[in-house]
């Protein structure tokens, strides 16, 4: 009797360049496949006929597919609809979140200044500015159009910015979230408690600052380089959330790959996910990539139309997606590209351990 075996909707198997992995998009799970079981699998993903073995048991077993005795189709469980993916008129480009860096100056020495995987802020090497008080309004103003429902409003050190309170109070007017991120717990005096703080440590110092200038906000997310900083902290709120950051040379394994449901995976195969729909604007008025790439200007908001800006960004940032090979030569051939947390700007090859 012939036999066939079929992953289930909800499952994806993933090629690499010889193994795989076998990705489950509901309870975020995956399998790892040596090369011989990937070329059974395949075969059977192939619909050609196979011949039954613990591979295929264990599969059915923990219910990530089914044996038959004829050829089967699955329609594979989406996110989007395909068709959609190819019309002609596309819908127009929407940002959600954007980083704005009022003032690149900054007099802290944090131990992992510039250095951080994926920061919030960032000080000038060179020549400082901190942009005025109509200069943010009229950047708001322009990005406000585009629908942005959040701001992180960052530096260098937000406490030379004078006008922190009534930048909120514009940017709450317009119904827009706001985050702020603030470097060694220091007092910025900011009067609205319920927007959400981003708080930079490195020492028991600057965590017994934080305490003490922060304790009337609730919604406060700390990052430590250090975990044991916060262990036997009693005056800790509750509601805060704890996060630890690391340096951008620390290098990527299997023992750092996160799970992969529904929406990361179809949201890496169609865009970058850490970009898209996000714009953010330094303390010159550059338009630049993230905060972790802040030497790379691309445009200038007092030089570029907004609208060429967006247009320009989401053709070259936003819809750069994971499979393609020029920006992950690496990657995209990679079976773990929707597990890991790579960034496309860090060196793929040197701090690859995958």
């Amino acid at each position: 009797m012939k036999m066939y075996f079929r992953l289930k909707p909800e499952v994806y198997l993933e090629l690499g360049d010889e193994k795989s992995v076998v990705y489950n998009l509901i309870d975020t799970n995956f399998i790892h496949l040596d090369k011989e079981n990937t070329e059974k699998l395949l075969m059977a993903e192939n619909n050609l006929e196979i011949q039954k073995s613990k591979l295929f048991d264990n599969l059915e077993k923990i219910g990530w597919g089914d044996y038959h005795d004829k050829k089967v189709f699955h329609d594979k469980l989406r996110k989007y609809n395909i068709f959609n993916l190819n019309k002609f008129w596309k819908e127009a480009p929407n940002v959600t979140l954007a980083t704005l860096q009022i003032t690149n100056a900054c007099e802290n020495n944090c131990n992992l200044c510039n250095e951080i995987f994926c920061p919030l802020c960032v000080k000038s090497e060179d020549k400082t500015n901190c942009l005025t008080l109509e200069q943010c309004k009229n950047i708001i103003n322009k990005i406000s159009f585009y629908g942005v429902k959040s701001i992180i409003l960052t530096g260098g050190d937000l406490r030379k910015v004078t006008f922190i309170n009534e930048l909120i109070e514009f940017i709450t007017f317009k119904n827009i979230n706001i985050e702020t991120c603030i470097v060694g717990g220091e007092s910025i005096n900011i009067k609205d408690s319920l927007i959400r703080l981003n708080i930079f440590i490195s020492n028991k110092h600057e965590l017994d600052k934080t305490i003490k200038n922060y304790r009337m906000f609730k919604n406060v997310r700390i990052f430590a380089s250090n975990k044991s900083l916060l262990s036997g902290v009693k005056d800790l709120n509750p509601n805060w959330m704890i996060q630890k950051v690391d340096s951008d040379k620390n290098s990527f394994s299997t023992k750092n790959l996160i799970p992969v449901n529904l929406d990361r995976y179809f949201d890496k195969r169609m865009s970058d996910i850490c970009l898209n729909n996000k714009i953010t604007i330094d303390a010159n008025g550059n338009v630049i990539p993230c905060m972790g790439n802040y030497k790379k200007k691309l445009y200038n908001v007092f030089e570029n139309k907004m609208h060429d800006i967006i247009k320009g960004i989401e053709k070259d940032y936003w819809n750069i997606n994971i499979l393609n090979k020029e920006e992950y030569p690496k990657c995209s051939s990679c079976e773990f590209k929707y597990a890991c947390n790579k960034c496309r700007f860090s060196n793929q090859e040197e701090n690859c351990l995958v």
